[in-house]
């Protein structure tokens, strides 16, 4: 999400599916996104618990 909105990429996985004559599932995010990037991310299925302040990495 810090370069690409996951909507996007979402929407190309599903025309790449539909090319292949199948029908797309629903998207479903597995894991935490950033309360930042939720705007971007309309086509996930995100449940609330999903949804942190922000994603600390430990070097």
């Amino acid at each position: 999400p810090d370069l690409t909105p996951v909507d996007p990429i979402v929407e190309f996985l599903n025309q790449q599916t539909r090319k292949m004559y199948r029908t797309p599932s629903p998207a479903h995010l597995v894991g935490a996104i950033r309360e930042r990037d939720v705007p971007g991310a309309t086509k996930l299925a995100i449940a609330p618990e999903q949804v942190v302040s922000e994603v600390r990495t430990e070097a």
